[in-house]
């Protein structure tokens, strides 16, 4: 199997955009339309989940650990959907078509033989792991709604009991659907430790155009029951691997995976390193979580606050960022970094921090969520705002 060759033909898929995503779907659906049912109405998210998805796994067939920890997941993952081993042959046949078509006389028969030997690599494993998840795991968990609390105009922060143990670690994300949506998921991340009361709490920003997260922000209610798929992510879970001291840095509700972090750590006794937690926000008013906090504070004398409030720089002329301001409080290059928030939040804080010396392998951030924050900016210790 010719890796060079794999990444290169997709680069080349890629370049066509959402064109390439079209062709698979519509020979998908043609070739089983009962298929339908397990996507939304609107596919355009969805195919941008596919190109994603699908350049990760290519981007990364060569390298066996790293491509069967993430196959496997989306096998696990896949569950939620009713996906069987059978779906993975008609899906495997779809992709070569589509492949051959978008390559055009690029495609060869050994690029098709190595194409064909890679997938099926992929679902195995995908199949393996959904095989041996189902010995232990539904394929999905339904929780009940008990409390709404809407925060702000746009943010919503409820719980919601699972009916059986949900077997996540803090910093993961689960896919959640509400029976008003069909087929309709969104990536959350729990904002607590698990607790043995199967109760989660989930943060929850309404994004304009988005299809779930208005639902759930202005129409969720206690009594609702939700889907919960399984657990998925391993980036923001690493500090079980190696104890040490850690900076994590937030944006909008990219918080609620670091406090669920900072929870799982100040409940065990043997966690001895320092904990700086940096919570962005656009005004005072969107910094929604501070009672949360202030437990969470009060609770570790190893735990850190800070808080970064965005100002208007045509008034205030501070431009700073939440990275700026957690780069200020350092320096950090002996911790690991955690990072949670939009897309360009991420992005330019991951620059500042390469610019600031840090080791990349000391970063981490999950790379299959996306959010939409307001920028970060100011700062106030979170001594000074609470009593």
């Amino acid at each position: 199997m010719d890796a060079t060759a794999l990444r290169r033909s997709w680069m080349e898929v890629e370049s066509l955009g959402d064109e390439a995503a079209k062709t698979f779907y519509s020979l998908l659906f043609a070739a089983d339309p009962r298929l339908r049912l397990m996507f939304p109405g609107g596919m355009t998210v969805q195919r941008d989940k596919l190109l994603k998805a699908l350049g990760h796994i290519v981007s990364r067939v060569d390298d066996a650990t790293e491509l069967g920890a993430f196959a496997a997941q989306l096998g696990r993952d896949h569950r939620r959907f009713g996906v069987l081993a059978h779906h993975y042959r008609t899906v495997g046949t779809v992709l070569l078509e589509t492949l051959r078509l978008c390559l055009g006389s690029r495609w060869t028969g050994q690029l098709a033989l190595d194409w064909s030997a890679a997938y099926d690599v992929v679902a195995k494993i995908m199949i393996d792991a959904a095989h041996q998840d189902a010995q232990l795991n539904p394929p999905s968990w339904l929780a009940t709604v008990e409390n709404v609390e809407r925060r702000t105009a746009d943010i919503v922060v409820f719980t919601a009991r699972t009916r059986q143990p949900y077997p996540y670690q803090a910093g993961q994300s689960c896919a959640l659907h509400h029976p008003a949506l069909p087929a309709v998921w969104r990536y959350l991340s729990p904002a607590n430790a698990p607790r043995p009361d199967n109760l989660i709490e989930f943060h929850v920003r309404a994004i304009a155009g988005g299809q779930l997260s208005p639902l759930l922000t202005y129409l969720l209610q206690p009594g609702d029951v939700l889907t919960i798929g399984a657990p998925v992510g391993t980036a923001l879970t690493q500090w079980r691997r190696e104890p040490k001291d850690l900076l994590l840095i937030s944006g909008g509700t990219g918080l609620a995976p670091m406090r669920a972090i900072v929870d799982q750590l100040t409940q065990e006794p043997a966690w001895g390193h320092s904990i700086t937690l940096v919570v962005g926000a656009d005004t005072p008013d969107d910094l929604y979580d501070m009672a949360a906090l202030r437990r969470l504070y009060n609770r570790s004398p190893r735990l850190q606050v800070l808080t970064a409030v965005s100002g208007d720089s045509r008034t205030t002329g501070n431009s700073s960022s939440a990275v700026d301001v957690a780069l200020a409080s350092g320096p950090w290059r002996h911790r690991d970094v955690y990072l949670c928030g939009s897309e360009s939040m991420v992005s330019a804080s991951l620059a500042a921090l390469h610019a600031a010396g840090m080791n990349p392998q000391h970063v981490h951030t999950e790379t299959f969520t996306s959010y939409t924050y307001p920028p970060l900016v100011n700062i106030h210790p979170m001594q000074k705002v609470m009593p």
